[in-house]
């Protein structure tokens, strides 16, 4: 049992006797306004209380099942705020599908014009979608280094709409080269 459970009926209980108490006075001195007063308002927290008593809960109850988030897609190298870095080097994209609804995927990453770059297949690491959560691939051309929007779809008729499943911002870096960096010591 929760401290909510335990608490509740105990202030009920309290409230009852309160409001025993003040009905008792009202008869006695019929028509204070004061007392009249109390008693709506301690009637109101009794009925309050009873309810959150009844349901158990002090959160917010709904007759209707929560929606089912389908597809959701996480990244080896994303960022908190939904961006996905990667060098300019890199020619995959790993990451996860989870709650996966559909049997293919594509993709297409574009500039910040909204001309497209690239487009191609998401492929399984494993060969085929075959379980709710699937370890993805993709696989990548040569990129400069730039900012680019990445898109997954379901289908290849999406390519050019609005109706994607899934958007991030895709930071190409440039490849920094070791062997020129100096390093200054004092």
């Amino acid at each position: 049992m929760t401290k909510e459970n335990i608490i509740t009926p105990v202030i009920i209980i309290g409230l009852s006797l309160a409001f025993i108490t003040v009905s008792l006075l009202l008869a006695i001195f019929y028509g204070n306004p004061k007392l009249i007063k109390a008693k709506l308002k301690i009637g109101a927290l009794i009925i309050t209380l009873t309810t959150f008593a009844s349901t158990y809960s002090f959160s917010q109850k709904t007759c209707y099942k929560p929606a089912i988030e389908k597809d959701i897609f996480t990244f080896d190298n994303s960022e908190e705020n939904s961006s996905i870095k990667i060098h300019e080097d890199d020619k995959v994209i790993s990451g996860k599908i989870e709650i996966r609804m559909s049997s293919q995927y594509y993709f297409s990453i574009s500039d910040t014009t909204d001309k497209v770059i690239q487009r191609g297949t998401i492929k399984a690491k494993d060969g085929k979608f075959d379980s709710d959560e699937e370890n993805i691939e993709i696989h990548l051309s040569k990129i400069k280094p730039g900012n680019y929007v990445l898109k997954i779809f379901t289908s290849k008729e999406n390519y050019t709409s609005s109706s994607f499943s899934y958007r991030a911002a895709l930071i190409v870096e440039e490849k920094i080269d070791m062997t020129k960096v100096m390093c200054y010591y004092y």
